[in-house]
């Protein structure tokens, strides 16, 4: 018997991806990662961040001000 299992969500996701969850434009969320200090993982030049992780960056920030 073949268990049914939940799909897969991806542990790290694209800026753009992430980007469009939080409804912010790509490029935003590129700058906070570079100047703001926002998580995010680079591969080379390539970026992905865990969405939970930013979006807890961006609730701290948000209480902060």
């Amino acid at each position: 018997m073949i268990a049914q299992s939940q799909p897969i969500q991806p542990i790290l996701i694209t800026v753009e991806e992430a980007a469009s969850h939080l409804g912010l434009k790509k490029w935003d969320l590129y700058a906070k990662i570079s100047y703001e200090g926002c998580p995010a993982y680079r591969f080379g030049r390539s970026v992905r961040v865990r969405l939970p992780e930013v979006q807890e960056w961006l609730q701290a920030r948000k209480e902060a001000v």
